[in-house]
Order: structure tokens, then sequence, then C-alpha cells
């Protein structure tokens, strides 16, 4: 699963932002704001001739429809474009989504209290035990957190009118969101170790410039459709602990952080509109620590599984596997191993896979075809 161990060497980066505000009778200071001051004086004076690079029209059109109050403005999920839905549809979609209980349960009042307290006992005994300092005590501590917010990105490259949404729970600032953020210190490190481990572009770039493909060899690269809330908690859970427990520095010791990633799991709350909810499985969209354990969960599944030689029938036909969180790119040596592979998948797991491509070697120019793409993995 991983290429190599690693070791625990985090200082305390994890500390309370500074209240610290400097004296105003400071010379230098007052000798700073009137150096500003005139440099803005000199701005307003000697103004630069101004060229909008919208029309008259265009402007006058992007007020109107930033006043309709029967528009909702989204990015789309995928391409970088700003989408104009109707609100009725948006609203339609979104509890359409959160109307299933398998993933999601309506609560009555607002939890974030009740949270707050959970953290704080946790953390008072960490402190007590000398597992944090009290510096990392306050840090995890949000007195004034913002309530999560769930939305969704249309996703326009599907082709339906109105597009189905991809959902996001946006944690900025939550309550939960210091203690992910703790948390994922502890697991990230472990992701870069992954054998299928792709970083970015560039990285991906690099491997299919050095990779020996045979000729004929078949180019697949397969989508993991909603991983992230596709992923059981308990496993999740467990798969989490066994890593850190592969730590050769056990400070802090391995329960205390498991009661903390209970909580950041089990209390996975937000509010739409004047509800609030629970997500009772997978892991949030929007969590600091979502990506690291979507990583290592993946990395699970091919240790044990996807790449076993004993289970996947497919495996001497893999001539290369990577990964870039939920976007699986394989060479393949034949096309029907590739298509078997794909299908083989979806009966082992709740996360579907499909194919996206296939792209066959003979043809001379495939690599120039990978290198210019952007669409094999998202950064």
């Amino acid at each position: 699963m991983f290429k190599d161990s690693i070791s625990n060497t985090t200082t305390d980066p994890f500390k309370p932002k500074s209240t610290f505000c400097p004296s105003t009778d400071n010379i230098y200071i007052k000798c700073f704001e009137k150096a500003v001051e005139r440099d803005f004086n000199k701005l307003t004076t000697h103004r630069q001739p101004y060229h909008s690079n919208l029309s008259e029209l265009e402007r006058t059109t992007q007020v109107k429809l930033s006043n309709l109050k029967e528009v909702v403005w989204k990015p789309a999920d995928k391409g970088g474009a700003i989408v104009l839905l109707n609100k009725r549809d948006y609203i339609k979609e979104v509890n359409l989504q959160l109307s299933n209980s398998n993933f999601y349960q309506p609560i009555a009042t607002d939890p974030t209290k009740h949270i707050q307290s959970l953290i704080r006992v946790v953390c008072q005994e960490g402190l007590s035990m000398g597992f944090i300092s009290s510096s990392t005590f306050k840090y995890l501590q949000n007195d004034f957190p913002r309530i999560p917010i769930f939305y969704i990105l249309p996703k326009i490259h599907k082709g339906i009118t109105p597009p189905p949404g991809r959902p996001i729970i946006s944690g900025s600032s939550s309550v939960l969101e210091p203690v992910a953020k703790y948390l994922d210190s502890f697991y990230q490190p472990f992701v870069p170790l992954c054998d299928s481990y792709i970083k970015d572009t560039k990285h991906f770039i690099n491997i299919v410039e050095n990779l020996k493909i045979e000729e004929d060899s078949i180019l697949v690269t397969i989508d993991v459709t909603s991983l992230y809330t596709n992923i059981p908690l308990d496993e999740a859970r467990t798969i989490i602990e066994n890593i850190l427990r592969r730590r050769t520095k056990l400070q802090p010791p391995t329960h205390f952080l498991m009661d903390l990633l209970d909580i950041v799991l089990e209390k996975n709350y937000f509010r739409f509109q004047n509800q609030f909810y629970f997500q009772t499985f997978g892991v949030a969209m929007g969590s600091p620590l979502a990506p690291s354990i979507a990583n290592l969960f993946m990395a699970h599944l091919e240790n044990t599984i996807l790449l076993n030689p004993s289970l996947n029938m497919y495996y001497s036909n893999i001539i290369y596997y990577g990964r870039f969180i939920d976007d699986i790119f394989i060479v393949f040596k034949t096309t029907e191993a590739a298509v078997g592979f794909s299908n083989w998948i979806n009966t082992i797991h709740t996360s579907n896979t499909r194919i996206i491509a296939l792209l066959q070697t003979h043809n001379p120019n495939y690599k120039k075809a990978l290198a210019s793409s952007s669409r094999y993995f998202r950064l």
C-alpha cells in the first residue's frame, strides 16, 4: 500500500490566531501611515483613464441579472463556467438530494453548542494528559463558528436540463474545521506514499513520458463516481486507525486522534435554508480531511482487492496503474481486459466506476494527446 514508512515530526503548528495589536504611539507606524496617506492622495489626484472591459449593454445586463431574485449563480462543477439557474429548479434538486435518508438525516435544532462541548471534553483530556499543548487546545476550540452551508455545483457537462448537482458542504470557519485540519496533518503525509499516487498534471505527464508501453496497448481513464459520498464511515475509520498505528512516533496517541475523528465523521452537520441536517454516510466534500481519507480509502481497496493478483483476474494485463484521488489511469494489454476490469470493479463495492476514454497506442500521437489534455486529472 505504501512505498515507505513515515515518521511523524510535526512540531506544533496549530496555534490560535494572534490577537497582538501594535501601539498607536509608535513613531515608525505613524511615519508609515503618513507615507500611505500621501500615496493614496496621489492616486486620487492623478487618476489614470479608465477603460471598462464590458460594453454599456453588458454592464446593464449584468446588474439586472444580479438583482433577479429567482436566479441562482453557481460555478459549474467542471470547466470553470458560471451557471445561471432557475431558483426553483436549484432548490428542487437540493431537496431531492437531501431527501435521501441513506445519506442525510434532518435534525430539529442547531447542534453547534453540543458539538463544541464534545470537542472540549476530548481536548481537555488531551491537554491534561499532555497529548496536546495549551496553544493547540485553544486552536481546536472555535468559540464563534460559522454554520456549514450545503450547496450544489451544477453538472452542465452531463447535458441534462436542469442539470444535476455535485453536493458540497462549505465548512470554512465551522466548529469542525480546526479539528479536521489538525487530524489531516497526521493522515496527509501517508498519501504520497501510496503506490498509485499521482500528485498533479505535471507529475502525470512525467509518468506518461517515461512509460515503456507495448505496441497496441490500451490506455484507459476510469472515474469513480461520487467517491466521497460513498465511503462507508466504519470502513474509513478502520483504515485511518490502522494507518495511525503505523506512525513511528505515536504522539498524540492513536485513541485520542480517533476520538476526535469520530466527532468529525459522526457530527458532520450543515444547514440548507432553515433546516439542519447530519450527513450519515460518506465524507463531506469541503472538509479539510476529505481528500486524504478518499485517497487512503482507495489505496486500501487497491492493496486488498483491485491490485491483488489472487483476486484480480485482469492483474497480469495491467502494464501501469495510477490514480489522482478518484480519477484512475491504467494501461492495459487488451481492450477486453480494460472493459472487464471496469465491470468487475462495479461488483465489489458501493462506489461505481465508468470508463471515460480508451486510447490505443498504435496511434503515434498518443503521448501528445495525453500530455495536452487536462481532463484526466482535475487540479
